[in-house]
């Protein structure tokens, strides 16, 4: 085994057994099975031979948000990678909130996406060929439909080259039913534009694409 070898093997495994992210691996390993449980996630993919839980490399996963249990629908679906999530900054205002969503890892970000420190954060947990999770609506909407997409995610995939993975959570009716959730294949920007600084327009046509995907997941999973 060369040393180069060696140094990959080496990180990879530092990866996986990572004292810095010892509470979040703690608190999702000892909820995420009564989660599933729970929520018994009836998952479906649009192209099931080249799709798996088993996610490689960095990714930005963008869902529906219709419900404040979403995260932990992700988590489940994911449940085999640390998925770091962006979250507004009103959800840390308490203190025992803060300490669980700082513990987590979660990025906090301000409603109007003023501050460039989380973009940042989240650009470098990527770089770590890491998963990020984005709420692109911004809000929780409980009427079934997916609203407009903000332009966050789509520019975080323009600058750190990330696959966007599409994910629908169709809203769960009682306990008693299964939670449903349809996955969609890799969506690649760098097929549709290779400007690393696009317009406006450029990232507007984008995030409609996206919302495309979305609404496409939303039409399958009924």
């Amino acid at each position: 085994m060369t040393s180069k070898s060696k140094k990959r093997k080496k990180i990879k495994l530092f990866k996986i057994f990572d004292i810095r992210k010892f509470a979040y691996d703690f608190i999702k390993w000892t909820g995420i099975f009564p989660v599933m449980l729970y929520m018994r996630l009836r998952i479906n993919y649009v192209n099931r031979k080249k799709q798996g839980r088993m996610i490689k490399g960095r990714c930005i996963i963008i869902a529906n948000h219709s419900s404040m249990s979403d995260p932990l629908v992700i988590t489940s679906l994911f449940w085999l990678r640390r998925v770091f999530y962006l979250a507004t900054k009103d959800l840390f205002a308490k203190r025992r909130n803060r300490l669980f969503f700082n513990a987590i890892g979660c990025i906090k970000i301000d409603n109007d996406g003023s501050n460039v420190k989380p973009f940042k954060d989240a650009a470098k947990v990527l770089e770590d060929d890491r998963c990020i999770c984005i709420f692109p609506e911004g809000h929780i909407y409980q009427e079934g439909k997916v609203h407009e997409l903000k332009l966050g995610a789509t520019m975080l995939a323009i600058q750190t080259n990330s696959p966007i993975i599409p994910v629908y959570i169709q809203k769960r009716e009682g306990r008693k039913n299964r939670q449903k959730v349809i996955v969609g294949e890799k969506i690649y920007v760098s097929d549709y534009t290779n400007n690393r600084f696009p317009s406006l327009d450029e990232l507007e046509k984008l995030s409609e694409l996206l919302h495309s995907k979305l609404e496409e997941l939303r039409i399958k999973c009924e």
